[in-house]
């Protein structure tokens, strides 16, 4: 339920003086440029595809000042129609897989960029009018704030149906290791999943595609005779059998995480390591199947971020300072291509022996490390991961 405002709420002090402000603004323009600053500041906004059409987003734009205007005319007060229209916005971002934290942003852009607008239209006889604006303006955002956010959780609700709510269950209680109930034996059976006390368990994810596509996915494993849920967007399941890339019937670009077979003791384990790794994958672009042993070295520092990034900065920090820093840093990502052979090295970076030798003993110093010795060797290594691991991040 939406709350209502009166005329006589102390805050709707000035309230059509406000709204003939507003009306005074070019509601395709202001929508054009709140857009552009979306697409500037939300990656899901960034590349907009067919679920989230940039006209769709320039509608919801011209829509939502309009009613802005209309709550402040009727001092607070908003029809069920213009509701009706603002929940099937949200509705259709949820649809399309925005995340929540996204749409709220974005709301967030349009009333900053309101204010701004306001700002540029405002005349010298407006100011005592703008100090209004800021507080309805404010008002206004929790108003919309509380209406978007039930609403999206409601229509991310819808989205998940009956039978996935039951398997989520199922693997959430077969994960714990804990006894499954005589109900829950029941579903397996329906959804024909053997019980077992080892299961091979697996991760999958579609690149930039919604929640709704992931979980038509799941539902499409389920189906072949494998327990699988959403998680987001991405999907988990169990199976007794190795599951291919080609079994989930998706692009070549889809990822399957893969792990061995495991006790149902070890499962919640085997779950977070492939979370992790089909994420580390979708923010690398790769594709096709990937297997912790083949990514030990990412699993691990997706795992302990905190000490990848106190690595990075021990290591590489001390070496960008300075004159000589991009030539060092560029030095030591050379050797480590190069397998520490120094003549492969010199080679490529079109080099002396000479001057190679002096650039490694700068890194050692500075870095204070010896690149003779193992433990310093694999820390370089690490840190170098670590430093690309980050800049995939950002990227992503």
């Amino acid at each position: 339920m939406v709350r209502q405002w009166p005329d006589r709420h102390p805050r709707f002090a000035g309230h059509r003086q406000v709204a003939d402000l507003v009306a005074r603004i070019g509601r395709s323009a202001a929508a054009q440029e709140m857009l552009a600053e979306m697409r500037k500041q939300i990656a899901s906004y960034e590349r907009l595809s067919d679920e989230l059409s940039e006209a769709g987003v320039l509608d919801t734009c011209k829509r939502n000042l309009r009613l802005w205007h209309q709550w402040l005319a009727s001092g607070g007060q908003t029809s069920p129609a213009a509701l009706d229209e603002l929940r099937a916005s949200v509705r259709a971002r949820a649809d399309a897989g925005v995340p929540l934290e996204d749409l709220l942003h974005a709301y967030r852009i349009a009333g900053r960029l309101g204010w701004q607008i306001l700002r540029r239209h405002a005349g010298p006889h407006d100011q005592d009018v703008l100090l209004d604006a800021a507080e309805l303006l404010m008002l206004y955002l929790d108003l919309l704030s509380e209406v978007v956010t039930q609403t999206y959780l409601a229509a991310r609700e819808r989205l998940v149906s009956e039978e996935e709510r039951g398997a989520r269950g199922l693997i959430e209680r077969i994960v714990d290791g804990t006894p499954l109930t005589l109900e829950e034996r029941e579903l397996a059976q329906q959804l024909d999943v053997p019980l077992r006390d080892c299961y091979v368990p697996f991760a999958a994810a579609i690149p930039d595609a919604s929640p709704r596509r992931h979980a038509a996915l799941a539902a499409r494993l389920r189906g072949d005779g494998r327990l699988a849920v959403t998680q987001g967007d991405r999907v988990f399941g169990l199976a007794l059998c190795p599951p291919e890339p080609g079994d989930l019937g998706e692009s070549p670009q889809a990822l399957l995480a893969l792990g061995e077979e495991t006790p149902r003791a070890a499962l919640a384990t085997a779950r977070e390591e492939l979370t992790l790794l089909v994420d580390y994958g979708r923010r690398a672009r790769l594709a096709g199947m990937l297997t912790p042993a083949s990514h030990a070295l990412e699993l691990l520092l997706a795992r302990s971020p905190r000490i990848a990034a106190a690595l990075c900065t021990r290591v590489l920090e001390p070496l960008a300072r300075g004159g000589e820093g991009a030539d060092l840093v560029h030095t030591l990502r050379t050797l480590v291509r190069c397998g520490f052979d120094r003549a492969d090295t010199s080679r490529v970076l079109h080099v002396h022996r000479n001057t190679l030798g002096y650039r490694i003993r700068r890194i050692e110093q500075l870095a204070g490390i010896d690149l003779a010795r193992p433990r310093d060797v694999a820390c370089v290594y690490l840190a170098l991961a670590a430093e690309a691991n980050l800049e995939t991040e950002a990227a992503a």
